[in-house]
């Protein structure tokens, strides 16, 4: 989606918008609103005349019209006023802003200069809230959002509340309610009344974000149109830095939130469009913040992988008590997350990506479903652990859904180049390669290894041809020679790696075996309380309890032709 930031200023220094756009674009932003300095008539000194007001904003834009959009700043007690907005129009301004600190909004010389920008279809940003000013006199006072409640004489005008008027976000809040439902009124009798916007510049300070958002989106208003994203910067010294910190502590609070996609794109997008008038007039209808449909996407794949039925009661709780947003995405999304169960509502809901994904790529449906069983699986090991319904392991499970990792058959492969040499088979570092995992539970008969190999080189050669590997490579606590005192000779895990060719230089001790034999937590601390269900679990809980160490080995073979 396109992303708009509505608020930023200007300095004296040369315009460069070149440098502007590359900051934005660096944030994956497309444009914004450019505010000219103020006015010289109600700050001299600081301020500057109409036409350095005009010549600058308009550089700033130049050539880049349809991405960034001038805003003329104006005061009430500008000379000739009138004349100015007219002119102003005329020559390209998108709109006007207003910082008012020695008159208050309703006072009627103000509401007759909105009357006029109004008949120009112009909207008009005002700060409103605590200002941190240069100016000597008690700005703030004519700040509190309540004295925009007189907009309601002023027809057909659209304007914003900076800052969400922060501290007074309660107040701003009350006041949208009210102009909404008077606007929804004077529709109803044919009038054209005015319509208010949320400016969701900071303002407000980081820990009071989310306090501020929560109530935009909670309050039961219809505000998802009317609501606008902006960052606060100068133009001459923008920094993506800044702007990605508000963006993705915003993200991250919409994420909690639930918010959807389509009402991001209006955030972000489609509002500050209609707001500058360059976009359909009419304003859409209310969506609601949170998708509903997420719920039934996230059931459809928790049946579809199969989730034992004994989960059914605590998976239909978290989708009663969780807000899953469709906005997100693998790329986004927070792998350090520790909250088990929106772990689970969010990966089974990115499944639905993944799917069409695979479906656009002409790739079998059984591969599809065989892969992200180990959601499933990861699921049942983590719920084991905590005692509680829980999907970790969340680093491993993203190559999944980055359609990095496949299983086919009974291995999991991941297309790769190799970390070590193997001089016994040719392979090099880097070399292409095809790495091999051993999901939880899966058949390793001969058999069905051979099967998993032969389907691995049909399936890279249709689907990644670029891919040309000449070897499979194994990275594993199964390549640990320990074992050998632990298996019988005719184990398939020893035959399995028995396969490989070790590589000895790949030795790290390591004891990963424990937890992938008994329980997900285990170690060598609490193994001596864990249960040991077969012979060979029994065999390396008395060798590590004996002092016996465990290790990480890797190994290679060629590529197996049919």
């Amino acid at each position: 989606m396109r992303k708009y930031d509505m608020h930023i200023h200007t300095s004296t220094r040369t315009p460069d918008p070149e440098a502007l756009i590359a900051q934005l674009e660096k944030s994956g932003f497309y444009g914004g609103c450019i505010f000219s300095e103020q006015p010289s008539d109600t700050n001299p000194g600081k301020g500057f005349d109409y036409e350095e007001r005009m010549e600058q904003v308009m550089a700033w834009t130049r050539g880049y019209e349809d991405r960034l959009f001038p805003v003329l700043w104006m005061h009430p007690d500008e000379e000739n006023a009138f004349e100015r907005v007219t002119d102003a129009v005329e020559r390209g301004i998108a709109g006007f802003k207003f910082i008012l600190h020695n008159c208050f909004a309703n006072e009627e010389r103000c509401l007759e200069l909105f009357r006029h920008i109004a008949s120009y279809n112009k909207p008009i940003f005002f700060h409103s809230g605590i200002l941190w000013s240069s100016l000597p006199q008690d700005v703030s006072l004519y700040n509190r959002p309540a004295y925009w409640e007189a907009m309601l004489r002023v027809p057909g005008a659209r304007f914003s509340l900076g800052h969400c008027s922060w501290p007074w976000v309660d107040e701003c809040i009350a006041l949208y309610g009210r102009i909404d439902d008077a606007r929804k009124k004077m529709l109803a009798r044919g009038e054209n009344p005015c319509e208010m916007f949320f400016d969701l510049t900071p303002g407000t300070p980081d820990n009071y974000r989310e306090d501020l958002l929560t109530k935009l989106v909670e309050v039961d208003m219809d505000n998802v149109n009317n609501i606008m994203f902006g960052c606060d910067q100068w133009a001459e010294r923008y920094k993506s830095e800044r702007l990605n910190h508000i963006y993705e502590m915003d993200r991250k609070i919409l994420d909690k939130l639930g918010i959807s996609l389509e009402a991001r794109e209006r955030i972000y997008c489609d509002n500050l469009m209609r707001f500058l008038g360059k976009s359909d007039d009419i304003r859409p209808e209310r969506i609601p913040f949170v998708n509903k449909e997420v719920k039934d996407i996230c059931r459809k794949w928790y049946e579809k992988l199969g989730f034992p039925i004994e989960y059914n009661s605590e998976f239909e709780q978290a989708l009663r008590e969780y807000k899953i947003s469709d906005a997100i995405t693998i790329e986004n999304y927070d792998l350090s997350e520790r909250d088990g169960r929106k772990n689970l509502l969010s990966f089974l809901f990115m499944c639905e990506e993944v799917e069409r994904k695979y479906k656009e790529k002409g790739i079998d449906e059984k591969i599809l479903i065989d892969t992200l069983s180990d959601i499933r699986l990861w699921t049942e090991a983590w719920t084991d652990v905590k005692g509680e319904l829980y999907l970790g392991e969340l680093p491993w499970l993203q190559s999944h859904m980055k359609m990095e990792l496949y299983r086919l058959g009974s291995l999991e492969f991941v297309a790769s180049t190799s970390h070590f040499d193997c001089p016994d088979l040719g392979l090099s570092k880097g070399d292409k390669i095809l790495e091999i995992h051993i999901p939880n539970g899966a058949d390793i008969s001969p058999a069905k290894v051979k099967e998993s190999l032969a389907l691995a080189r049909e399936f890279y050669e249709k689907h990644y041809p670029e891919h040309e590997y000449t070897h499979f490579t194994f990275h594993s606590w199964i390549m640990d020679k320990s074992l050998v005192n632990m298996l019988k000779s005719d184990s398939n895990l020893i035959k399995f790696r028995d396969m490989f060719s070790r590589v000895e230089s790949e030795t790290t001790e390591d004891y990963a075996g424990l937890r992938y034999v008994f329980r997900w937590n285990t170690t060598r601390m609490n193994v001596r309380h864990e249960y040991a269900c077969s012979s060979f679990a029994e065999n390396m809980k008395k060798h590590v309890l004996a002092g016996g160490k465990m290790y990480v080995g890797a190994g290679a073979m060629k590529k197996i032709r049919s």
